[in-house]
């Protein structure tokens, strides 16, 4: 191989070393923009600003006639 061409070959090797560098750096260690986006509200802003989660706007509840029947509990303490 010829000089130029292991040149160029070293120089490929060194701007992808320094691409992929850039893209852990910029992954992993810098933080993104402020407040909420489209994937949630910001995980790092202080808790009184977070919204609040509404507990009961969340529960669901089942009607009496879905639960087992009435003979069908078990037999407990009888020889």
């Amino acid at each position: 191989m010829s000089s130029a061409k292991e040149l160029l070959v070293v120089m490929i090797a060194v701007a992808l070393s320094l691409l992929q560098t850039w893209a852990i750096i910029e992954l992993f260690f810098l933080i993104g923009t402020d407040g909420p986006n489209r994937f949630g509200p910001d995980p790092l802003a202080p808790i009184d600003t977070r919204p609040r989660w509404d507990q009961q706007s969340e529960l669901e509840f089942v009607p009496h006639s879905a639960g087992p029947s009435a003979g069908a509990h078990v037999m407990r303490g009888h020889d």
